[in-house]
């Protein structure tokens, strides 16, 4: 258990500071330079132990500021999340401290090999920097090893050019072999990381998919079954024998308007389901929208009358669009019918239709209870939602003005959802004209 406690918290010291924002290869970096501070905090401390047994107090006043000005902030910026600057502060420290190193073991006349430890640092450079940073730094460390091993090998001059000459080949092999290493490694990274938001992608799909496939299951086994036995019950021979003409008529009014709203329903699922296939192509034509728009009011004209709404629509005579015709009849029809399912009795409905050099503008206004944000925000996002009973009893599928959001979207339109300042709500459909 001890063990694992022990690896257990040097596992949380290497993802010091790590955070959601980083990216795969951030986070590898991040951990290289907390693995590499906690080494040379490690070989510190113990440098400091053998220099005390020496009586080496330069040395260990060396490897004192190495931990407290470099390796320590260095965990320190990790944590605060400023992961840029730390590898600065770790790279210069290090190379810093090696040459001051280097340096007092020349000047106490001991031979050391301390330069030795730039090479690696040459390495770590080009994995954990880029631009003129990498650049500056990886060049002050070629010259650095030069300039230690002239003056503590104390070379000739033919000795040092060749010395010089081959450190030259050497650093270029790092520096060329090392980029290209990284630069494959950056990439196939990238890969993983786009392949994975693809993954993410499909799974929310298919949630959501799976979601609107129970949603479609629920509808089709409550609020289209529920319907269906009130129109049969209404059609029972004993209670149509019972009635006098008056109150006959009276029912199969009652019929056709709730077989209307079963027949909406109907058609708003069998076209979503078929849009959800990807079956549902879009199809342009030229029309007249003033037509379709009136054969719309015709339609439901057995409701609004039981409803005893008053439809009025408004503007120009004539209007020829390019559109698909079949999906600007599903949006028409399930807006208005969702316009006079909330009305209240002795309501109002307008439809404002007007055209411009660059678009082509409806509007439906209610006088219903209006449409809250949340309700707004699902729609607009072509969501599935709970559909709400109307003023009279009336229920939907709860498709019908998502559906129509993903129409008009699809032939490049708009909708935006308004508040009626006299009560109700604003639907307003914008088609651009190409």
């Amino acid at each position: 258990m001890a063990r694992k406690g022990i690896v257990y918290k040097l596992r949380n010291l290497y993802s010091l500071g790590c955070s959601d924002s980083l990216n795969i290869y951030e986070e590898c970096k991040l951990g290289i330079i907390n693995r590499l501070t906690l080494i040379c905090i490690l070989l510190s401390l113990s440098l400091i132990a053998v220099n005390l047994s020496i009586g080496n107090y330069q040395g260990i006043i060396i490897d004192l500021l190495v931990i407290l000005v470099v390796l320590l902030p260095v965990l320190g910026l990790n944590y605060y999340h400023k992961y840029r600057s730390a590898e600065y502060v770790f790279l210069w420290g290090v190379h810093l401290a090696v040459v001051a190193g280097s340096i007092h073991a020349a000047i106490e006349n001991r031979p050391n090999e301390i330069e030795l430890l730039l090479i690696p640092s040459a390495i770590a450079v080009v994995i954990l920097l880029d631009g003129l940073g990498q650049w500056l730094l990886f060049v002050f460390n070629l010259i650095a090893f030069l300039v230690l091993k002239y003056f503590i090998v104390e070379l000739d001059g033919s000795g040092y050019f060749k010395l010089a000459a081959i450190v030259m080949v050497a650093y270029t092999g790092i520096y060329y072999f090392v980029i290209q290493f990284k630069t494959q490694l950056i990439r196939a990274l990238h890969k993983t990381e786009n392949l994975n938001e693809k993954l993410i992608e499909k799974e929310k799909a298919l949630t959501e998919s799976n979601l609107a496939k129970d949603k479609l299951f629920s509808i089709v086994a409550h609020d289209l079954r529920a319907p269906l036995g009130l129109i049969q019950s209404l059609l029972d021979p004993s209670i149509i024998t019972s009635l006098d003409r008056q109150k006959f008529m009276d029912y199969q009014a009652t019929i056709r308007s709730r077989f209307k709203v079963l027949q909406e329903n109907m058609n708003n699922l069998l076209t979503w389901a078929q849009s959800q296939l990807g079956s549902s192509k879009r199809v342009v034509s030229q029309f007249d929208l003033v037509t379709e728009v009136n054969s719309i009011i015709d339609l439901f004209a057995d409701m609004t009358a039981s409803k005893q709404i008053k439809t009025v629509r408004e503007g120009q005579d004539e209007i020829v669009v390019n559109l698909d015709k079949n999906h600007v009849n599903i949006i028409l029809r399930n807006l208005v019918h969702n316009a006079i399912k909330f009305s209240p009795q002795n309501g109002s409905i307008s439809i404002n239709l007007d055209q411009t050099s660059t678009s082509t503008i409806i509007q439906i206004i209610d006088s219903g209870k209006g449409v809250n944000d949340e309700m707004k925000s699902k729609i607009l996002d072509a969501k599935l939602m709970d559909s709400g009973i109307g003023t009279g009893g009336e229920r939907g599928s709860g498709v019908g003005l998502s559906f129509c959001q993903e129409l008009i979207k699809k032939n490049k339109g708009s909708l935006d959802i308004k508040d009626n300042p006299s009560g109700g709500a604003i639907f307003e459909v914008s088609f651009i004209e190409a």
